[in-house]
């Protein structure tokens, strides 16, 4: 026990894995998070549309997302990275200043390109330095250590934000404000060990991208039990991405009786303070959980964890709904804050259970698989929930989520088995 918790201190006073925890902190400085539904009613767009564009983000990013995950592994992984931080700024530029839906679309395909390049990537990193290291088996506690990071992070953005939109002319300065810390991560992966771009191949050739992409496919559909941990994560994590920010037209209803609020309106300062805090403790709860998922799994086992934690997540969202129904906030706030707790409980486990089925060569494209099914499934829910919340009320929609996560839990099961 002694040596364990000595061998974790370590871990936590590596110098590189402390870099990684902030390449996260950085990252998750989004400043638009808890604010970006409620710009987008503000540019009078209803929640049909508003599944549009998240749509749009996802198809771009599903288009990409293997191929990105190829390029990085090919090309050097630090290379994909500097390629999305450049299209995440490109981003929240346009987004501050557009004025119509086509502008809108536009920044969305940019922030779809930039979650392209990101997502997968830097887990591979992680994971090759952990090879390196020859520590290779603490890559649950690394990742959840630097997770917590993250959303520390996103905790400590919650709150900026508030202060943005408070003394900022208008929400849309939220965006170019979200530029600074995501510069200051571009330069930090400059900064990274030239040994974890890891370079296979020096001269661009989209045959070859081809190729691996191909190849991972059939590795996929060889083993039943990494597909099936990729399908249980993808869609999990595509769920909890599309629900997450409904807590916002879900408090703005609860705090001033409708959904589109007087911009003059003293209930909408009400609202953003009310939003930065609900975040902010949301983000450090999630914090605590992520860095102490590995306590969670040594007693339960991974796999129980996994699939205990799809069905509660499943009850949650019926039990939101029903206090929804009851105009009964604090109740909506706190099981908001159950999802993100099983959320950041579930993930670090989720990446190692990957991990375990994957070669450290082709982690990168494999993890971008993962993220390709996560975006075609949020691409294909996102309108349809949003169209259902326009129509019969977020009530049902989440309903309905509920009882599909109980029933899709069901098959994933036998796959894991």
């Amino acid at each position: 026990m002694i040596e364990n918790n000595k061998s974790i201190k370590n871990i936590y006073n590596d110098r590189q894995i402390i870099k990684f925890g902030f390449y996260g902190f950085f990252k998750n400085l989004k400043f638009f998070e808890p604010f970006l539904i409620l710009f987008f009613i503000a540019s009078d767009l209803n929640l049909f549309k508003i599944g549009i564009l998240f749509s749009i983000r996802e198809i771009v990013t599903y288009i990409l997302e293997i191929p990105s995950g190829a390029y990085a592994d090919l090309y050097g992984r630090k290379n994909a990275l500097l390629i999305c931080f450049i299209s995440y700024i490109v981003s929240f530029i346009i987004f501050f200043f557009s004025y119509n839906f086509i502008f809108l679309v536009i920044a969305m395909i940019f922030y779809g390109v930039g979650e392209a390049f990101r997502s997968g990537t830097h887990k591979a990193i992680i994971l090759s330095y952990l090879n390196h290291r020859n520590i290779i088996d603490k890559k649950t506690i690394v990742y959840g250590f630097t997770r917590s990071f993250s959303l520390i992070g996103s905790s400590i953005s919650a709150v900026l934000s508030v202060i943005i939109v408070i003394f900022a002319p208008s929400l849309r300065w939220i965006f170019i404000c979200s530029v600074i810390p995501y510069l200051l991560a571009f330069i930090l992966v400059l900064s990274y060990p030239s040994y974890l771009n890891k370079k296979i191949i020096h001269i661009f050739n989209m045959k070859i991208i081809i190729k691996e992409v191909l190849e991972t496919f059939k590795i996929m559909m060889k083993n039943m039990q990494l597909f099936s941990s990729l399908f249980s994560s993808s869609i999990y994590d595509a769920i909890f991405a599309i629900v997450k920010d409904y807590i916002q037209p879900i408090l703005a209803a609860l705090i001033t009786g409708g959904l589109i609020f007087s911009m003059k309106d003293n209930s909408e300062m009400y609202l953003k303070i009310i939003l930065g805090a609900v975040y902010a403790m949301f983000y450090l709860f999630s914090s605590f959980a992520s860095k102490n998922a590995y306590k969670i799994t040594d007693k339960r086992g991974k796999r129980k964890t996994i699939n205990m934690i799809f069905d509660i997540t499943g009850i949650t969202l019926i039990i939101i709904a029903l206090f929804v129904k009851l105009n009964i906030a604090y109740i909506v706030v706190l099981m908001y804050l159950l999802l993100y707790i099983m959320k950041n409980i579930r993930r670090p486990v989720m990446v190692d259970i990957i991990s375990t089925y994957s070669s450290n060569e082709k982690m990168a494209t494999i993890l971008s698989s993962e993220s390709q099914m996560k975006v075609l499934f949020i691409a294909v829910f996102a309108p349809i929930i949003g169209f259902v919340a326009d129509k019969s009320g977020i009530f049902t929609a989440f309903i309905g989520i509920g009882v599909f996560m109980f029933i899709i839990n069901i098959f994933i099961r036998k796959g894991l088995r």
